[in-house]
């Protein structure tokens, strides 16, 4: 006894003979490896609606003789902000004390980002990348810096001698009486007071007038004197 095929079997049979849906097809097209991966149109249809969102929803490349209005819009759909204020820029928290952070910079970041059609996600990106390179930078610098105060030092130690001391005093006392406070001011800040050149000088300069001509400690000389010694933080005695 025969079984009886239902209507699905009956007409797959009959879409393997005919060709199914693609022998609507032109004769160039049946064969075409983009249909004849689908057994069924409707498995066709659920594909082009597929494909269809995508396209909808994809970022699609101007032509060259795109204008600016088209430009913009692809920019705008990449994920460049409409506004320089718009990028989400974060101040780093890692910042040397005495590195002040510096507003104007960013500004100008932000202006630049736009102006390159940065996406927010870029210009995060590379912010974060410049302020860590400043960072390193600087405590590159500082080790540097630090190690050149300790070669004045022991320079100056090697040169005086047992008289380092005595000189270190003579130094910061001259400081004090030809430069004053705006003097002590600029050698902090620079830490100039560590080279060789300038501590010889004020030295000479000590040594060339008689002792009881230069400031000794007092009341209205405490504050300075304390502000001398960390324009010679390393060099002590």
């Amino acid at each position: 006894m025969s079984e009886t095929k239902n209507e699905e079997e009956v007409q797959a049979e009959d879409e393997k003979k005919t060709g199914g849906w693609r022998a609507q097809l032109p004769d160039d097209l049946k064969e075409n490896e983009a249909f004849t991966g689908f057994e069924k149109l409707g498995d066709l249809g659920k594909e082009y609606l597929d494909l269809k969102g995508r396209a909808e929803n994809s970022v699609q490349i101007p032509d060259e003789d795109a204008d600016e209005e088209e430009w913009a819009e692809f920019y705008k759909r990449a994920g460049r902000p409409e506004s320089a204020e718009q990028y989400g820029l974060t101040r780093p928290d890692n910042l040397p004390e005495d590195v002040p952070y510096n507003d104007f910079m960013e500004q100008s970041f932000r202006d630049m980002a736009l102006r390159l059609n940065l996406t927010d996600s870029q210009a995060r990106g590379l912010y974060d990348w410049y302020n860590g390179n400043v960072c390193e930078a600087h405590g590159i610098m500082q080790k540097e810096r630090e190690r050149e105060y300790g070669d004045a030092e022991n320079t100056l130690k090697q040169e005086l001698g047992q008289k380092y001391g005595e000189s270190l005093e003579l130094a910061k006392r001259a400081v004090r009486t030809f430069g004053g406070e705006e003097m002590v001011s600029v050698l902090e800040e620079s830490r100039l007071g560590n080279h060789p050149a300038v501590f010889k000088t004020f030295l000479k300069m000590a040594l060339a007038v008689k002792d009881d001509q230069l400031v000794s400690g007092s009341p209205e000389t405490e504050g300075k004197t304390d502000m001398l010694d960390k324009i010679y933080p390393k060099m002590k005695k």
